[in-house]
């Protein structure tokens, strides 16, 4: 099924030496390898995705719903699935957001979990032809921004833990860029609206959520 619907022409080297897919139907998708082993887990993605495709070709949206907006960007719940599809605008490089966002996913994984997470990006798909660019990844929790929850009377004892976390996730996530990225900067647009406060996965007692970053 891969073979007939996404034909692989190429492989990309990741910062932590992973091989990213490429294939390339008119349009070109790109696979990260967490993006491989999703699809290796349901291949009824792939299904999923070539749906997406014609959607985009011929300007309707069957398989998708509108799930947030955030920045210069909408983003779409793929039905049934746990992903979502972020539509870039141009200027707003696919490429550099995916390999950006795959670089803070490690970090968030490997020295900040389960405080902070990011979504998985799991591809993308590009085309000059189109409008967008689009991005494949996980999808998060609803949750509450940190702008929206600072509005919120019924969440003002958190407000105090949630402003010195805002703060100090930035300041750690900048020092370990610096010692493993060469001072890439790796939150370009780092604010209230782009870090959600899950409290569906509460940390411990003293506290009672995760905190998401997303759409940078």
């Amino acid at each position: 099924m891969e073979r007939n619907i996404f034909p692989t022409i190429g492989y990309i080297e990741s910062f932590d030496k992973s091989k990213w897919k490429i294939f390339h139907l008119s349009l070109e998708v790109v696979v990260t390898s967490s993006g491989q082993k999703l699809l290796r887990m349901k291949s009824e993605l792939l299904c999923q995705l070539h749906e997406y495709r014609e959607d985009i070709r011929t300007n309707r949206y069957n398989v998708i719903h509108y799930f947030r907006s955030g920045g210069n960007s909408d983003v779409y719940d793929l039905s049934g699935t746990s992903i979502v599809i972020k539509e870039a605008l141009p200027g707003n490089s696919a490429w550099s957001i995916l390999n950006s966002m795959d670089k803070l996913y490690y970090l968030c994984r490997e020295a900040l979990y389960p405080l902070v997470r990011a979504p998985e990006h799991y591809g993308l798909i590009s085309c000059r032809q189109l409008p967008c660019e689009y991005l494949i990844m996980q999808k998060t929790n609803d949750g509450l921004t940190v702008e929206e929850v600072r509005e919120m009377p019924s969440y003002q004892q958190y407000i105090k833990l949630i402003n010195y976390l805002f703060k100090e996730v930035k300041n750690k996530i900048t020092k370990l860029s610096d010692i493993y990225f060469s001072r890439e900067n790796l939150l370009p647009d780092y604010h209230e609206g782009n870090i959600i406060i899950d409290f569906s996965i509460p940390v411990s007692q003293d506290v009672p959520f995760t905190l998401w970053i997303i759409n940078q």
